[in-house]
This record gives structure tokens, C-alpha cells and sequence, in this order.
């Protein structure tokens, strides 16, 4: 495949709906690693209480982004299916994370171990996420009735998802 092919098409995947999740990822991790640093560094919070408040502040641009830009939702927000889930799998990351900055801050007691222990503890969730976002929370389950009723109790499809606009033509 020529290299011109191989570039259209990484520029191609970059502009969709999962380039602009990792676009979204990058500045989440920016805003929770450098309000991670000034809450160590400069107001001097302990590593797990600085860990608690960079996911809480990083997780704010991550849902608006998400929601409105990735998914281009404009509806209401819909706590149930939206909000809490969102919430949930942030908390799930907020314990990984945090069980991960324990670790480096009492093996390594450094600010840069503390800062790639947040990020791994995320980094094992992203693709998850990314997956439960798009299947279940702002992608073709949430916007089709039919699809959201063949969700089983265990997270299964019932009946195969097929995208509403592809069903009519």
C-alpha cells in the first residue's frame, strides 16, 4: 500500500468518531496530569488526595466532549443512561488510579512515578470505555428503541444492531 493510501487513511480514521475520542482521551489526560502536578507540586496535597481531585477535574472536559462532540449528542442529558454510567466507569478508573498512585507513592515516593500510575490506571480502562460509550451511551443502542430493548440483563445483544440510517437505504 502506498504511503499516501496509508496517510488518507490514518487521516480519514483520525476525523471519525474514534480519532475524536482519542482527541478527547489526549486532553483528559492533560487536564487530569497537569492539575495532577500543581496538586502535588504546588499546593501540596498528598499523592491520593491529588489523584481524587485531578480524575474529578479531568472527567468534566471528558463527558462535554464526549457527549456533545464525539457522539454529537444535543438532546437533554439523561441521567440513568448518560450521566451515571459515565460517572460509574470514572469512579472504576478513580480506584485503579488511586490504587496505582498508593503504590508508586510508597514505592518511589517521585512525582513522575505518581503521575504514570494515574495515567496507567486509566489507560487499562480506555478501550472499554470507548466501547461501552459507543455501544450503550451515546451510540446506536441509545438512539434505537429496538436496539436498546435487545439489550439482556448480562449486556448482551439479543438481536444483531444494525445502524438505523444503513436499515433504510
Amino acid at each position: 500500500m502506498p504511503l499516501r493510501s496509508l496517510v488518507e487513511r490514518a487521516w480519514a480514521m483520525a476525523r471519525g468518531k474514534p480519532g475524536r475520542y482519542a482527541m478527547v482521551s489526549a486532553v483528559a489526560v492533560a487536564v487530569t496530569q497537569v492539575t495532577l502536578l500543581v496538586s502535588l507540586v504546588v499546593v501540596g496535597l498528598a499523592a491520593v488526595w491529588a489523584n481524587i481531585v485531578s480524575v474529578s477535574v479531568g472527567c468534566i472536559p471528558s463527558y462535554l466532549l464526549n457527549r456533545y462532540w464525539v457522539w454529537g449528542k444535543r438532546t437533554r442529558n439523561r441521567f440513568l443512561t448518560e450521566v451515571l454510567p459515565f460517572w460509574v466507569m470514572a469512579i472504576v478508573g478513580l480506584a485503579l488510579s488511586t490504587g496505582m498512585v498508593v503504590l508508586a507513592d510508597r514505592n518511589f515516593d517521585h512525582v513522575l512515578a505518581i503521575m504514570a500510575a494515574n495515567l496507567s490506571g486509566f489507560g487499562v480502562l480506555w478501550v472499554a470505555r470507548y466501547m461501552i460509550l459507543d455501544r450503550i451511551m451515546f451510540g446506536a443502542v441509545a438512539k434505537d428503541p429496538v436496539a436498546r430493548d435487545a439489550v439482556r440483563e448480562d449486556g448482551r445483544f439479543e438481536v444483531p444492531l444494525v445502524e438505523p440510517d444503513r436499515a433504510r437505504a
